[in-house]
């Protein structure tokens, strides 16, 4: 009897053993596949440290690992995931859900900064010690992105240096381990706003080359005996040397239609470099032209994106997305407008606006399409824009 038991109890100990290795070599699986998919260097689970990802993806320092929180029984494992910003953001400021830090301040007394946008500041925690620059650091695109960003990933903290993003538990998938690692670069490079590419200035035409002048006939008189002398034949103009014929005027371009811009840049299936690499060689630098509700609409004194002018920002809903895309969400134009509409849209928000532009930055994280020059339509009738853009347009006819 003893003997059964002891073979039983050996028996269940051997089955959760290879149970465990089993598990070990699947996670061991999923972890290496994840580190290829991003082209990473993957460390398995040691007795010196748990599994880790770690390198450099699309310009920043990033790292996903196995760590353990707590000590003694009530220790766990769980999985974190940094993202170290390409350069430090300008402003010195701390961002997390609300419910992280809501408790914590009451219990001291104080209280978050905020922003003037009521959404945000309902849903986002900031902690800076300049008010005014973080208020000009987040503008409405960064709101947008932090926001939808905490509002995903809950208890995920960022800050000047960084994002950092802890789960509990060992995720054993590898679509889990790159998906969250993609998304937090992309709210980096958001948030780090890079200068747009700027065309390098045309080359000035080289001047035309004249054609050869044919040799001056002698002045100097002949004598009686000597025969006329011959002059020589001008050398034809090389082809070089023929000026080309100035090209015809051709007509100006028609603008892209901004919602199937969208459509095609935010298809199912294409991934985010894919969408890059598709705006860079179709659509950066061409104009384009849509409609949609207002979203959002603030001034700027300077943007890295849309000029250094002093401007307004109109954020224009133009495609929604299915529910399988994202979760069901809509791409927005950020739009670039002479500071001089701002108080005519500020009273139009959830109205139909058009506009016209040129597009020079997509965002895939936050959905949107940096729109730059533009100028609204006077209406939302279809056919040309007015050749002053609308400027001295009415605030009743912008919209439908």
């Amino acid at each position: 009897m003893e003997a059964k038991l002891v073979l039983a109890i050996l028996s269940f100990v051997a089955v959760v053993v290879v149970l465990v290795v089993r598990r070990a070599r699947q996670t061991n699986a999923e972890w290496a596949a994840a580190a290829r998919e991003l082209g990473l260097p993957f460390r398995p689970a040691t007795l010196a440290g748990g599994r880790r990802i770690a390198g450099e993806l699309d310009g920043a320092d990033v790292c996903v690992e196995t760590i353990s929180r707590g000590t003694g029984k009530g220790s766990n494992r769980a999985t974190r995931y940094r993202v170290r910003h390409a350069e430090p953001l300008p402003a010195d400021l701390r961002l997390a859900g609300a419910g992280l830090f809501a408790g914590l301040g009451r219990l001291l007394g104080g209280r978050g900064a905020t922003t003037g946008d009521e959404g945000f500041d309902r849903a986002v925690h900031l902690r800076t010690g300049d008010v005014r620059r973080a208020r000009a650091f987040l503008d409405a695109s960064r709101r947008d992105a932090v926001r939808r960003f905490l509002r995903t990933h809950p208890g995920a903290v960022i800050d000047r240096e960084g994002i950092a993003w802890t789960r509990s538990g060992v995720v054993s998938r590898a679509p889990r381990l790159s998906d969250p690692l993609r998304e937090m670069v992309a709210l980096s490079r958001a948030l780090s706003g890079p200068p747009a590419e700027v065309a390098p200035p045309p080359r000035p035409a080289s001047p035309p080359v004249p054609p050869p002048r044919a040799p001056e006939a002698s002045l100097a008189p002949l004598a009686a005996d000597e025969p006329p002398r011959a002059e020589p034949a001008a050398p034809p103009a090389r082809p070089e040397e023929i000026p080309a014929a100035p090209p015809a005027d051709l007509p100006p371009e028609e603008p892209l239609a901004a919602a199937d811009v969208a459509a095609a840049l935010f298809a199912a299936g294409l991934s985010g470099l894919a969408a890059d690499r598709l705006f860079a060689e179709r659509f950066r630098g061409r104009r384009v032209r849509g409609e949609g509700p207002l979203r959002a609409v603030e001034a700027y004194s300077y943007d890295f994106v849309l000029g250094t002018a002093p401007g307004t920002k109109a954020l224009v809903a133009i495609h929604g997305l299915p529910g399988d895309v994202f979760g069901g969400d809509e791409v927005r134009a950020v739009v670039g407008l002479p500071a001089a509409d701002r108080d005519r849209l500020r009273g139009r928000l959830g109205e139909p606006v058009r506009f016209e532009g040129e597009l020079r930055k997509l965002e895939g994280f936050t959905r949107s399409l940096f729109v730059a020059g533009g100028r609204l339509f006077p209406d939302s009738s279809p056919g040309p824009a007015p050749a002053d853009g609308g400027a001295g347009s009415s605030r009743g006819s912008m919209g439908r």
